[in-house]
């Protein structure tokens, strides 16, 4: 186990060297010059221009700003907005809770669902309550987060008032109110997810269904319901591991649009801002940031993994 603890964490160092410099130099490449962008019509001349890039060390080579900017970024600074004068690493914590809250939700939801709707349908392979659940789980896949989330701001918010249609309202002033103002966003980003860890634990649990100790706990007598969720759904749940670190980047990348279509002031409320306001350095953080919460939740997720199926610790 020590050894393949060692093994991921190298990987892992790798991994997040390449994202951030990735990240670092697709920013760097985008149009426009960030120091005349500070700079008001009336006083962008050439050396106005040059005393700012010098300022904010735009006029050094690229691979030394990097340098620079991971020795910072180690200890936790991510550089200062170019717009608000605020550190990066501020900005990015201030927004962080409101997208973590929907986040976190969005997954109870998908989780949730599919482990209620999957072990009806395995169970009953082929029935009526099967072969709708399949239809739904296409229909699911298909339709857009955004779209769903217009839909119900239509139907919850505008015909029959149940819910808001915007805003935020943080849990430390009314645990029911914020979660009135997240259960219509969370459920929009929850659906794809929902549907995609259905279709694959019910395709397990059918394997699984077919498995000798499975016929043989049905042999012993044992009811068919705790044959199903005490000997089919615990390995049948393990390709939720690797699902669940995938779609979580789908989250974090699909936050930027929910956030904004329900005025939510979220890290992807945030990135939209900052790519409007041209505030690179802004854009930059944010990215480095949600990429190396990406990697770093699909690497707990491989280590737990390992914990779970002592197959992979024997090929390792």
């Amino acid at each position: 186990m020590l050894r393949l603890l060692l093994g991921r964490a190298a990987r892992l160092v790798v991994t997040l060297l390449a994202v951030t410099f990735g990240a670092f130099l697709l920013i760097n490449l985008l149009p426009g010059d960030p120091a005349r962008q500070l700079i008001p019509d009336q006083y962008a001349n050439a050396e106005n221009v040059a005393q700012i890039r010098t300022e904010l060390g735009l006029d050094r080579p690229l691979p030394a700003r990097y340098a620079d900017w991971l020795g910072d970024a180690v200890q936790g600074d991510l550089g200062v907005s170019y717009r608000s004068r605020l550190p990066v690493a501020e900005a990015i914590m201030d927004r962080l809770p409101v997208t973590l809250e929907l986040v976190v939700l969005a997954q109870v939801i998908a989780l949730g669902g599919a482990l209620l709707i999957a072990p009806l349908a395995a169970g009953r392979r082929g029935a009526v309550f099967d072969r709708l659940a399949m239809v739904g789980v296409s229909a699911a896949v298909s339709v857009p987060s955004f779209t769903l989330a217009i839909a119900a701001i239509f139907v919850f918010a505008v015909r029959l008032k149940w819910l808001p249609s915007t805003g935020f309202v943080p849990l430390s002033e009314s645990v029911g109110d914020n979660l009135r103002s997240v259960i219509l966003p969370s459920a929009a980003l929850a659906l794809e997810g929902m549907a995609v860890y259905t279709q694959a634990l019910r395709t397990e649990m059918v394997r699984v269904l077919g498995e000798d100790f499975v016929l043989l706990a049905r042999a012993r007598g044992l009811s068919p319901r705790y044959v199903m969720f005490r000997h089919v759904l615990r390995p049948s749940s393990l390709p939720l591991l690797s699902l669940f670190g995938i779609y979580t980047g789908g989250l974090l990348g699909g936050a930027a649009l929910i956030e904004t279509i329900f005025s939510l002031p979220g890290v992807g409320r945030l990135t939209v801002d900052s790519i409007t306001n041209q505030d690179y350095l802004l854009v930059q953080g944010i990215v480095v940031f949600v990429t190396v919460a990406y990697v770093m939740v699909n690497f707990a997720v491989d280590l737990m993994y390992a914990v779970m199926d002592p197959r992979i610790r024997v090929r390792s």
